[in-house]
């Protein structure tokens, strides 16, 4: 029989495969995985570590190319919408996809009073009623044992070797887990799509924050190079190099998001004719009720840059 603490909460769920990363403290970065059958997922090891990821080979044998799609914050390798849609539709388009599990810093958004004064007083009063009543037991207990026995109370007691045994099991307990960075991740994701697949360009594909994960790893990838931006959040300094940029925005009614209208007037500043922007009539950044409409861009863009073959 199992008997949960009150309060004591967990929102990990678990994927096909138990990951190898334990749960996150409060404040610390945290990973969010999939709960049931994940098409495609396997352990990939980094730095002696397993991390969720997921592959589906291209299904049309073409061979487009590879495709490494990074989700955002509060979202996982297999989420619901855009991340599932990318990576099952492109690889039927002819494209090998992958996904691997991200961190992301935690902040506090609540803060509660301090209520440490009043505990702290509390506690000391309580202590001391405590030592008072402890001081006159042993003192009647010290008497007892002096007169039955005097010669136990002089001989010493040796514990040197038990505390060495509790500081060192102390140290085992306190050392803190390997954190794998997600540039190592991205890496070991890229190299893992080169071992499956030596043809074809490599697509970065980032998603919210994860943008500019993607523009900060791109220079990794030694062959044709494209980036997808979807609703992201980054700057643009510098600009990448790369063969192809596509901006994917979220058009909301009565929004204006002014960091989109910027890069593109950036873009336009510095001529870079590589880069295209489209947006996206929808209610919400996450694109609902707008998926398809968005993996159809991404679609159309990957073919006319990557796949469709110069006529003359």
């Amino acid at each position: 029989m199992t008997f949960a603490a009150e309060g004591d909460t967990t929102e990990e769920t678990e994927s096909t495969a138990p990951s190898s990363e334990s749960d996150s403290a409060e404040g610390k970065p945290i990973i969010i995985a999939d709960s049931g059958h994940v098409r495609g997922f396997f352990p990939l090891t980094v730095s002696e570590q397993e991390i969720d990821a997921t592959f589906i080979a291209d299904e049309l044998g073409t061979q487009n190319g590879k495709v490494l799609i990074l989700h955002d914050r509060d979202q996982s390798i297999d989420h619901t919408g855009i991340v599932h849609l990318l990576r099952t539709q492109l690889a039927q388009a002819g494209w090998s996809t992958m996904t691997v599990a991200l961190r992301f810093d935690t902040s506090a958004s609540i803060f509660l009073a301090d209520d440490s004064e009043d505990e702290a007083q509390t506690t000391e009063d309580a202590t001391g009623t405590e030592t008072e009543m402890d001081t006159a037991s042993d003192t009647q207990e010290e008497t007892t044992t002096s007169a039955d026995s005097p010669a136990e109370a002089d001989t010493p007691v040796d514990t040197t070797s038990s505390d060495n045994e509790q500081e060192e099991a102390s140290t085992e307990q306190e050392k803190p887990p390997l954190i794998v960075s997600n540039e190592a991740r991205i890496a070991a994701a890229l190299s893992y799509l080169t071992d499956k697949q030596a043809n074809g360009p490599v697509i970065l594909i980032g998603i919210g924050e994860s943008a500019a994960m993607a523009n900060a790893n791109v220079a990794m990838v030694n062959t044709d190079t494209g980036l997808v931006w979807i609703n992201p959040i980054m700057s643009l300094e510098p600009v990448p190099t790369v063969k192809a940029m596509l901006d994917v925005v979220a058009s909301i009614p009565g929004q204006i998001d002014l960091t989109a209208v910027e890069r593109s007037a950036k873009m336009k500043r510095q001529s870079v004719s590589n880069y295209a922007q489209r947006k996206v009539l929808t209610s919400t950044n996450e694109f609902y009720g707008s998926e398809r409409y968005v993996i159809s861009i991404v679609k159309g863009w990957l073919y006319r840059h990557f796949v469709i073959k110069d006529e003359n």
